[in-house]
């Protein structure tokens, strides 16, 4: 967040002012981690050791250390998943009408598919602000740009300079920094990490699914 100066910060968390999530989600939990993730409360305090199954207030932040992971669900059914990757940091943003969260380092994975469309999810960075409706994507922030691939749907981006907003469509990618942007289109290898990782979490959706179904008929 060094990048930003004071005024551009406090206008991005204006922007994205909060109270609860309006997407009939439940407060983002932890469903899975690897390696090293450690979990800040909201107010002061100090970094702990994330446990699966916990769930994040608005204010929260989590981290990974290098070679690590953690997977944040904001339903049961898997249909809202973010796949936080190695030497990353999190924060979830205090939100009123729909969830946001803040990408400050490292990398995420992000399937948004959920079953009506009530709202839309806000994803920001130092560098530009994605709103999704549905669809996949993957985000890379680095110390120069922030790097958006979008693997399903499209996405509407803005900046926080006065750039007119964007809309990066599926199989593009978009790479932003100050005063400039750029998008192009995707090749084979920008598809290698989500087509290993998706499979996995409809899986999960699958197990979901048949466990409600048996439920339905066992009534």
């Amino acid at each position: 967040m060094r990048c930003f100066s004071k005024g551009l910060m406090a206008g991005f968390l204006v922007a994205l002012a909060l109270v609860t999530p309006a997407w009939g989600f439940e407060t983002p939990k932890l469903i899975r981690t690897a390696g090293k993730v450690e979990v800040l409360a909201p107010g002061p305090g100090r970094w702990k050791p994330a446990s699966e199954g916990q769930r994040f207030e608005p204010g929260s932040r989590i981290r990974t250390g290098p070679d690590s992971e953690a997977e944040i669900a904001w339903d049961k059914a898997f249909d809202v998943v973010i796949r936080l990757g190695g030497g990353s940091r999190l924060d979830f943003l205090v939100a009123q009408t729909y969830p946001s969260a803040f990408l400050e380092r490292g990398s995420l994975m992000m399937i948004c598919e959920p079953e009506r469309i009530r709202n839309f999810f806000k994803l920001g960075t130092k560098d530009l602000r994605v709103r999704i409706d549905r669809g996949g994507l993957e985000m890379t922030v680095t110390s120069n740009a922030t790097r958006l691939r979008v693997f399903g749907e499209r996405m509407r981006t803005s900046f926080l300079d006065k750039r007119p907003p964007r809309w990066v469509g599926e199989g593009f990618k978009l790479f932003a920094r100050r005063h400039a942007s750029e998008a192009v289109r995707m090749d084979y290898d920008d598809y290698k990490e989500w087509l290993v990782w998706v499979p996995r979490l409809y899986e999960r959706k699958d197990d979901f699914n048949a466990d409600q179904a048996e439920k339905e008929i066992a009534r």
